[in-house]
């Protein structure tokens, strides 16, 4: 049986590998799939059920990384922008403008920050 101070330390070399290894790369698919999705938009696009699919499952992937490395900040913020990409998808968004722009913003400082 493994002790308290071994659990911590698994516990923390999650969310290192989470951080760096998993969450930078889950990240740019959800700027880059924002960006897409904006395009599409602005051109009209009927064919935005892979956008909407690579944005949920990014969105997906981030939650269940942060709820294993134990950051729930993290996992509710992530599961709610999975939420509103499902919404998105299912056209129950009534200003999609507003709502892709303040992802977009949200994301893009995600980013940013991540970089510093």
């Amino acid at each position: 049986m493994l002790d308290a101070a071994s659990l911590e330390a698994i516990a923390q070399e999650a969310r290192n590998c989470f951080l760096y290894e998993d969450a930078p790369d889950f990240l740019t698919l959800l700027v880059e799939g924002l960006e897409r999705l904006r395009t599409a938009y602005a051109k009209g696009s009927s064919n935005l059920e892979e956008i909407h699919k690579d944005l949920i499952r990014a969105a997906h992937s981030l939650k269940g990384g942060s709820g294993m490395a134990q950051m729930p900040i993290l996992n509710g913020l992530t599961h709610r922008l999975e939420d509103l990409f499902e919404a998105m998808a299912d056209n129950r968004v009534k200003d999609l403008k507003t709502a892709l722009e303040l992802a977009i913003l949200a994301m893009e400082e995600a980013a940013a920050s991540w970089r510093r």
